[in-house]
């Protein structure tokens, strides 16, 4: 499914804007899933001729239904688990979750070494 609605959306793209001026190509591809669902996308992406959009798969963690600990898939096998660091508010105890910091820094740090 993924895979469908990828190759019809850049196929879209392509035709309606190949020359990437009015602002609809996407900048970063946030993936639902892990390595199958980023392998599928690379293989459309690569198809597509789409080399310069960054991918990510984001995939549960060890603890599956632990917020926080989601695993993040870069192409070429490359993975990042952020650790949690602090509670999400002052009673942690109360929501039971936990906040990364600055995980769209961190992310965005590691898709530039990707």
């Amino acid at each position: 499914m993924m895979r469908e609605v990828l190759e019809r959306r850049f196929a879209r793209l392509e035709k309606e804007d190949p020359d990437r001026q009015s602002g609809e190509w996407p900048d970063l591809l946030l993936i639902d899933g892990g390595k199958g669902q980023l392998s599928a996308v690379c293989e459309v992406m690569e198809d597509a001729g789409v080399h310069d959009v960054p991918v990510v798969g984001v995939a549960k963690g060890p603890h599956h239904g632990r917020e926080g600990r989601e695993v993040f898939h870069f192409p070429g096998g490359r993975e990042i688990t952020l650790p949690r660091t602090r509670p999400c508010c002052s009673t942690s105890s109360a929501c039971g979750t936990r906040r990364i910091g600055s995980p769209s820094a961190r992310i965005a740090r590691s898709v530039r070494r990707a």
